[in-house]
């Protein structure tokens, strides 16, 4: 009988465990000299993240809409501006998910957002900032019976105000990138690059 019951806690206590991993898990991306722990969050149905920034100028930011979710993969500390990317889908079209960042200024105001949708399900990863051009990198993969192909991939250019300015789409699957003043370097594998982008596209 006790070891009946201390099972059924047991196997209690993993189900909690295994939920906490998905909604209330942390996660902590040290920029440069900086410590930033995200946390997803779920109020009545929809994903979003909190954010809290450590050291110098701390600051604490809850982000969530009604209407989209939000997740974030990755942060990059760029100019005076911290950008936060990752994907987001409206609660509408919960399928498919579009690529997503947020632009932070050091005191952690949101001063930007962009959801883009290149037709796809899509995701950033990365982004650089060359001759005053900001450019993000997406990656779009296809859904096919729940197991997700690569598709292509954008480099989409915005100006300091954040504006759209303009994309190209490469097809072949990237696997490695590096940023100079002057370019972002690609490669097909991960042994040398092949190509570069100037800010112009």
């Amino acid at each position: 009988m006790k070891k009946t019951v201390f099972l059924f806690i047991l196997t209690i206590v993993f189900i909690l465990n295994v939920e906490n991993q998905v909604i209330g898990s942390e996660v902590i991306y040290q920029v440069n000299s900086t410590e930033f722990i995200v946390t997803s969050i779920e109020e009545e149905g929809v994903k979003g993240f909190t954010i809290e920034k450590s050291g110098v100028n701390p600051f604490y930011k809850k982000v969530i809409d009604s209407s989209e979710h939000y997740f974030i993969t990755g942060i990059k500390e760029v100019d005076d501006y911290y950008i936060l990317f990752g994907y987001g889908f409206s609660r509408a079209s919960n399928t498919e998910y579009d690529s997503l960042f947020f632009v932070l200024d050091f005191a952690g105001n949101i001063i930007e957002k962009d959801i883009r949708d290149y037709g796809s399900m899509e995701s950033i990863k990365d982004v650089f900032y060359i001759d005053d051009v900001f450019i993000v990198y997406t990656e779009s993969v296809n859904d096919i019976e729940y197991s997700y192909e690569f598709s292509s991939n954008y480099f989409s250019s915005f100006d300091f105000n954040f504006n759209y300015l303009d994309s190209i789409e490469i097809g072949n699957k990237i696997y490695m990138t590096q940023s100079n003043d002057s370019y972002i370097l690609i490669g097909y594998n991960r042994e040398e690059f092949d190509l570069g982008i100037k800010s112009d596209m």
